[in-house]
């Protein structure tokens, strides 16, 4: 049990692995060496075993895309998740695809609560989440309002955890009567609040409107009550990775995003890429 307890340490992290590989990042590739010698020899033939004993029993993966994106634009990650871990059941949730992810954040939490339930509820162990983008801040959503979820790891992918307040290019799109200093007044409205991006917008220069406006993040955050919150968190560790994601995936313009670590959930770890 010991040496089991050791190597399940040890290769905790190569499921992050993994994701940081579908996305494209050369940088978290292993670069262990083999060696035949010594007691690193001897140690081969246990990892061996670990891995043949634990093959069966890999925890479900669950991945929730972002804004503007569709299960199909994770057909890669998935089938890394697959490669690497034969037989994970791998689901990427297929619902606010494109323009339905516009929908209000609670919406959306409510929908891929009611998806994702069953599959929990089908894991005895637990499952992982993998949550990209948008998609981050549905998951936190999840977990602040499901009690009894058996999330074993979560990992949230570019994702504007304690908002966003940058140009990116949809907001030309979207909101082309505004930039980034006057979106505000919309998004601290009631109308602004029915749009997905303005329930996490967090402009630093009016705190007051946010704190008092946003219906989503304010909330997640604590910095207002909470009455979908199960109030039934703990201590977790936060894990901040600051790799490199390709250009199209980077998360520079969300000027709080990688600033996000005091807010305690209920799992672990959690990881924030």
């Amino acid at each position: 049990m010991l040496l089991w307890g050791f190597f399940h340490h040890l290769f905790s992290p190569l499921l992050l692995e993994v994701v940081m590989k579908g996305f494209g990042c050369a940088s978290l590739r292993r670069r262990r060496r083999r060696s035949s010698s010594g007691a690193a020899g001897l140690l081969w033939p246990l990892l061996g075993a670990y891995l043949w004993a634990s093959v069966v029993g890999y925890k479900p993966v669950i991945i929730v895309h972002g804004l503007f994106d569709s299960s199909g634009d994770f057909i890669n990650l998935q089938r890394f998740i697959n490669e690497s871990h034969p037989g994970t059941n791998v689901t990427v949730i297929d619902l606010f695809d494109r323009g339905a992810s516009l929908e209000p954040m609670w919406k959306q939490v409510e929908g891929f609560k009611a998806a994702i339930y069953p599959i929990m509820q089908n894991a005895a162990d637990g499952v992982h989440f993998i949550c990209y983008s948008q998609g981050g801040l549905v998951c936190r959503g999840i977990l602040s309002t499901l009690s009894d979820h058996n999330v074993h790891s979560f990992i949230s992918l570019s994702s504007p955890q304690a908002g966003q307040y940058g140009d990116t290019d949809y907001l030309k799109y979207l909101f082309p009567q505004f930039v980034k200093s006057n979106l505000y007044h919309l998004c601290y409205t009631a109308l602004g609040q029915m749009i997905s991006i303005c329930n996490y917008w967090n402009d630093p220069h009016h705190r007051d409107l946010y704190v008092n406006s946003s219906d989503y993040l304010a909330l997640l955050n604590s910095e207002r009550s909470n009455p979908n919150s199960t109030g039934q968190k703990k201590n977790t560790s936060i894990h901040l990775m600051e790799e490199e994601l390709p250009q199209n995936q980077k998360a520079g313009t969300d000027w709080r995003t990688r600033r996000w670590s005091h807010h305690a959930l209920a799992v672990e770890p959690v990881w924030i890429l």
